[in-house]
């Protein structure tokens, strides 16, 4: 058997030990950021994949609910941006304000 597989098993027999024990086992769970974490993490998506397609974009965050708007391109643009927005870790949901362009 692999160190691995050996390591993987042995923290599986404890912590099924450990629950039958009653013991409480918890898990660590990844840190929600911050609202100006999340701001500066969509900034960074848009303006990383699609510099060219937005004009005066601004991203605000409040309670994880991002706030878009600005100009882009095309209606796809402002569609994607939303969708990419909603990918970052800690947005619980999105408000597309952007206008597209004509």
């Amino acid at each position: 058997m692999s160190d691995r597989k050996g390591s993987n098993l042995l923290a599986v027999i404890i912590g099924s030990c450990m629950l039958a024990a009653g013991t409480t086992v918890t898990f660590a769970a990844e840190a929600t950021p911050s609202d100006t974490e999340i701001t500066q993490a969509v900034m960074q998506k848009l303006t990383h994949e699609m510099p060219e397609k937005f004009v005066g974009l601004k991203v605000e965050t409040q309670d994880g609910v991002v706030t878009l708007s600005g100009r882009a391109d095309t209606g796809l643009s402002k569609l994607k941006a939303e969708q990419d927005a909603r990918e970052v870790h800690g947005v619980t949901s999105v408000k597309n304000n952007m206008r597209v362009s004509m």
